[in-house]
């Protein structure tokens, strides 16, 4: 079959769609005749291989395949005598092909069905996971002979063309070979019946993936010139895990996987194939596991299914799941699920933490890999875009609304407050339609603006995106901008304030809320936030009112909030764990309940409060932080008439402060002034009903064993830490330290009792 010349229809319609026609028109696909040498050392070198292939009712399945003993060398080039054309060159193999492996009933159909052996379209993706090569071919099957008894395959593929595609999405880990032990765990074939859902097995194989194998159709039409011949195709698509989205829908009576569709080359190969012959297969990977010390704590599963397709552009893709130009639905009509019919596991002895390969070897081997699990053995893709949710999914109902664009308020900018060139807190109020106030803590209306302390607000700032963000880009063009291939502009920041509302001049309500920002160089959205701070700060200096800058906002959301006050006299225990600009929760959590602590006490009852706050800063921002915490316990609660010194402090803060000296080339980027400082409180202007107490510690460090040292502890007992519920807010390295420190806290104090730990994922 020659190289295709030219798009198919499908994939012109779907380049149409996206926007990307005019971009791809006059070009060919980058197909390369036959299989060059290169590309068969490069097959030759895999452990495993998806491979597609149609069942006798032409749905693609795709089938993963690798040697019996798993390892690299299972597949042989093979050139026969006389032959110098990359077009003869072929690929042979001698595969396992155990009961419920598609490939293999596949081949069975097509064998009783009387289709000769070259006329079988086959398609496959050869993806490098220690090293992000990618390369994929469209070929026949040749030929290939079954041993239906001891479950092996030879098969011969015949290669028509082959494309090398970019590392994009492909998260790197090492694998390693395990026993072949196959067994169905679950199957559905040909059919699953109606009104049944994927079993647990198998969501649980949806729940982990981080990456599939897409296998599509394309029925051609030869009398097309030029030729447009029928064939397949294979596709590797990756993301954070979870990025496969999955509900059963109602209507037509189906599990549906959901695969949203990331920047990519533009091809829209895939897509474009889904388009006139919507029927697409799936194999999902979850690979065994060998922890560091060489134990298999578990086989590979494998998930494959086929069914129907739907694919959403644009604005229906939006509604259907936020932050995406486009998603696949996939309605499984049909699935297996095989445990231990892929001989390979992810090597636990190797750690991707830092984004390299690093091996755990020698006396080092059990420090680094206590805790160890499989997340840490992977180098997650840095294009990797954030999670994302189908609207039906979210648990507030408003976002679930707001993510497809309906109801969107605009939040006006009504102050500034730089502290430093790269640190500011931004003011905004936002008008609501109706308030029902809940004691001090809760503020419930219409609409998205109810919040509570400790929660994030989401904000679209395609408005304020660089330019370099707005335009298309296949590769980063610099280390750190690979997030910016698939950015949608929207941010969220934890808000560093609690609620609090005004009456406007039209009088209406408005919601206030403030947000403190670190600046991030090269930054896609923060440099022309703090422009247009700096704008309208200038502008408000002249007296002048004219400039109004507003961000449209989606909504709030969130885990991270203040425990419900109660009754008891006994105090509220609350442990904070935070570094550099993960103090912000902790801001509206002290403003909270300093709040909470004046209404009680002037009501007569009150809860009373023990915070302990283990913060991590540099030393050159320690007075700004610092401020920044008293200026939370003052902002709200004050001194109120009656309560004088003889009114006993309920509640008690704490602070440990760690102070780490800061990169030399952001000291000066990053000085304080002493204007700066004098917008904060000073040192003792603390309302008399609290107990403020804090210590440094230079040059410290927030690690497992932090709590061991006795000024760590700040007096108190292993078993007194391991009551407090305890939030974590930094980056994943630090909650990870972190909750490796708690962790060996409560084994010091030698409680069974598990302690709350909260930290916040920032998915919505």
């Amino acid at each position: 079959m020659p190289v295709p010349r030219g798009w198919h229809p499908g994939e012109v319609e779907a380049q149409e769609a996206r926007g990307f026609a005019d971009e791809l028109w006059g070009t060919d696909p980058p197909f390369e005749d036959g299989l060059p040498p290169f590309y068969a050392l490069f097959f030759a070198q895999l452990p495993f291989i998806p491979l597609a292939t149609l069942d006798g009712s032409g749905r693609p399945w795709a089938s993963l395949i690798s040697g019996q003993d798993g390892e690299a060398g299972f597949i042989q080039p093979y050139t026969p005598p006389g032959s110098r054309s990359d077009e003869d060159r072929t690929l042979r193999m001698k595969v396992p092909a155990p009961e419920g492996l598609p490939l293999r009933f596949c081949l069975q159909e097509h064998g009783s069905m009387g289709i000769q052996k070259g006329k079988i379209l086959a398609a496959s993706v050869g993806v490098m996971l220690h090293n992000r090569r990618r390369n994929k071919l469209e070929g026949v099957v040749k030929d290939w002979k079954l041993d239906e008894h001891a479950g092996n395959l030879d098969l011969e593929l015949g290669v028509n063309n082959i494309m090398g595609n970019c590392p994009k999405y492909i998260n790197r880990r090492i694998l390693t070979s395990t026993q072949l032990n196959p067994k169905v765990l679950a199957s559905a074939y040909p059919s699953a019946p109606t009104g049944t859902p994927l079993p647990d097995v198998a969501l649980d194989i949806v729940a982990s993936a981080d990456h599939v194998y897409l296998a599509t159709r394309h029925t051609g039409n030869p009398s097309v010139y030029p030729q447009d011949e029928s064939r397949l195709g294979m596709n590797h698509r990756g993301g954070r895990k979870g990025f496969l989205r999955h509900y059963f829908d109602h209507e037509q009576g189906k599990s549906c996987l959901v695969l949203p569709d990331f920047s990519g080359n533009r091809f829209m190969q895939s897509i474009g194939n889904l388009v006139h012959d919507p029927v697409a297969g799936l194999a999902i990977p979850h690979f065994g596991f060998r922890s560091s010390d060489g134990v298999f704590v578990r086989p590979a599963r494998v998930l494959h299914v086929t069914g129907k397709t739907q694919v959403l552009v644009g604005a229906e893709a939006k509604k259907f799941m936020r932050g995406v130009q486009a998603c696949i639905k996939i309605y499984v009509e049909a699935y297996t699920v095989l445990e231990g019919a892929l001989p390979l596991a992810v090597d636990g002895a190797w750690s991707m933490g830092t984004g390299a390969l690093s091996r755990v070897h020698g006396n080092e081997a059990d420090e680094e890999a206590e805790g160890l699990t499989e997340d840490d053995c992977i180098d997650w893709s840095p294009y990797n875009p954030p999670l994302r949710l189908l609207n039906s999914e979210h648990v507030n109902p408003s976002l679930a609304n707001l993510a497809s664009g309906d109801q969107v308020k605009l939040a006006t900018l009504t102050g500034m407050s730089f502290w430093t060139p790269t640190l500011a807190t931004f003011h905004w109020s936002c008008p609501v339609s109706s308030v029902q106030a809940s004691g001090s803590d809760t503020l419930h209306h219409a609409g998205c603006e109810a919040y509570e302390a400790g929660q994030y607000v989401i904000m679209d700032c395609t408005g304020i995106l660089d330019t370099r963000v707005k335009l298309y880009k296949h590769m980063a063009h610099f280390p750190g901008g690979e997030r910016e291939v698939n950015d949608d502009g929207v941010r969220s920041w934890t808000v560093s304030s609690r609620p609090s509302f005004t009456t406007g001049s039209d009088g209406n309500t408005l919601l206030h809320f403030s947000m403190t920002v670190r600046r991030k160089q090269r930054g896609a959205v923060t440099p022309g936030l703090f422009h247009q701070g700096w704008r309208w700060k200038q502008e408000h200096k002249k007296g002048s009112s004219n400039l109004n800058i507003t961000v449209p906002m989606l909504g709030f959301d969130g885990v991270f909030t203040v425990p419900k006050p109660t009754s008891s006299t006994d105090p509220l225990k609350l442990l904070y764990m935070a570094h550099g600009i993960g103090i912000t929760p902790l801001l509206a959590h002290l403003e909270q309940l300093a709040a909470r602590q004046s209404q009680s006490q002037a009501e007569g009852a009150q809860q009373p409060v023990d915070s302990l706050l283990i913060l991590a800063f540099r030393a050159d921002e320690m007075p700004i932080f610092d401020g920044l915490l008293r200026r939370a316990l003052t902002a709200q609660a004050g001194n109120r008439p009656g309560l004088g010194n003889d009114n006993p402090a309920q509640f008690k803060v704490r602070v440990l402060y760690i102070e780490r000296p800061a990169p030399d080339e952001d000291q000066v980027f990053s000085s304080v002034t002493p204007e700066m400082l004098s917008a904060l409180p000073a040192p003792g202007s603390e309302s008399v009903n609290i107990t403020f107490e804090s210590r440094n510690i230079p040059g410290g460090r927030i690690n497992k064993h932090f709590f061991l040292q006795d000024e760590h502890r700040l007096g108190l007992a292993f078993e007194d830490i391991a009551k407090y519920r305890a939030y974590i807010c930094g980056t994943p390295a630090f909650d990870k330290e972190c909750r490796k420190a708690l962790k060996l806290v409560a084994a010091q104090a030698h409680t069974t009792e598990e302690q709350t730990v909260i930290s916040e994922s920032f998915t919505f």
